[in-house]
This record gives structure tokens, sequence and C-alpha cells, in this order.
């Protein structure tokens, strides 16, 4: 069974973390205790160690991100594992253990669920929210949805109390036209986004 690598509860308070760099890439064995990855809190920059042997596969978050602790970001397998890893979807990734239980039994598709939690993290309320639209859509709507492949979730509603209704599911299915991309300057500033010890003494200064 492959081992899976999460990020790190490092703080009482802490939600989130950022992974500053990887220090092995998808595919290279690593012995146990062997720094793997590198992350930072408001508060330290650590190295995260391996929590057994094997090979670093299915890798699901980039040096930059900012992932939620307790999340699985990759695998370590055995040698004589021949079964490639199964891709970690960001959605389920970045999914609590409740929400995705809910959105399994009514099923809700978490991509097309805004997560309103932490790092945009999909909570139990956020699933309610969208299992909430579904049912507010009338017997046509839905089926016209389903022919269609049309999430409701993302239909807004024009009939009494938000109800959806036929048309909107049809008018959700005609995508606007495409705007022209704004260009930034080239002289336009480069911004670097604070984080970790410097947004929290930046903020402490404020």
């Amino acid at each position: 069974m492959p081992v899976p690598v999460i990020m790190p509860k490092l703080e009482m308070s802490q939600e989130t973390a950022v992974i500053v760099d990887w220090l092995k890439q998808d595919g290279e064995p690593v012995k146990k205790g062997e720094p793997i990855m590198v992350v930072e809190t408001d508060k330290v920059t650590v190295e995260v160690e391996s929590p057994s042997a094997g090979i670093l596969r299915g890798i699901s978050a980039k040096a930059g991100d900012t992932v939620p602790v307790t999340t699985i970001v990759a695998y370590l397998y055995q040698a004589d594992e021949k079964s490639e890893p199964t891709p970690v979807s960001p959605a389920s990734s970045f999914t609590t253990p409740v929400a995705a239980r809910m959105a399994e039994a009514e099923g809700v598709e978490l991509v097309h669920v805004k997560g309103s939690g932490p790092a945009g993290r999909i909570m139990k309320s956020d699933v309610a929210a969208a299992i909430e639209q579904k049912r507010r859509a009338s017997p046509a709507a839905r089926r016209v949805a389903r022919e269609q492949n049309v999430p409701l979730e993302n239909v807004a509603g024009s009939g009494p109390r938000g109800r959806i209704q036929t048309p909107d599911v049809l008018n959700a299915i005609v995508q606007p036209a495409s705007l022209p991309v704004e260009r930034a300057p080239l002289d336009a500033p480069e911004v670097i986004p604070l984080r970790g010890m410097r947004r929290t003494i930046a903020e402490r200064m404020q």
C-alpha cells in the first residue's frame, strides 16, 4: 500500500502552509527520514521528512502553493508496486472529509463547488449550499441540465425564491463571447506577495 505524504500541522492554530520547494522530484527514491520538501507557516520554515522509504509519486501541489494541513500532497510507493498512482484531484484533496461524503451521497460534483475555507478549501457548508441549489431546480430543469451536462450549482434561478427553471439552464449553456485580454504595461512593477514570517512582521508593524 502506498504511504501518503501529508501537509503537517506544525502549530496549534495553523490551518495552512506554503510549499517553498520540493527537495525530491516525482519518481525519485527516498529514504525514511530524508527531507523531501520545505514548507513555511506564518512563524517557521521547516524541512518535512519522508514518513517511509519508497518512490515519491503523485505530487499534487507545487512550490508556492498554499495547502491546508493534513492534505495529501504525494505518495510513497514501494519498488515492487507496479500500478501507477491515482492522481490526486485538487477538488478532493482540498475538501474536508465530511464535505466529500456529503457531495458523494448527493451527487454533487466538487469541481463546480467554490470553497469558502482556508486557501479555498471546500467545507461542509459549501456542499450544503450546492445541494440546496440543486433541490431548488424544477424537474424539467434537472432533466435538461443532466442531458446537457450543465452543473446546477452554477446556474442562477429566475423563478420564485430563486427556483431554477428550464430557460435558466438553457441560458447557462450559451457561453459569453470571450473578452480581449488586457495586457499589463511593459514597465508595470513586479508585485511580490508577502507570506510567512514577512507577512506576520508587516501586519504587526501596520
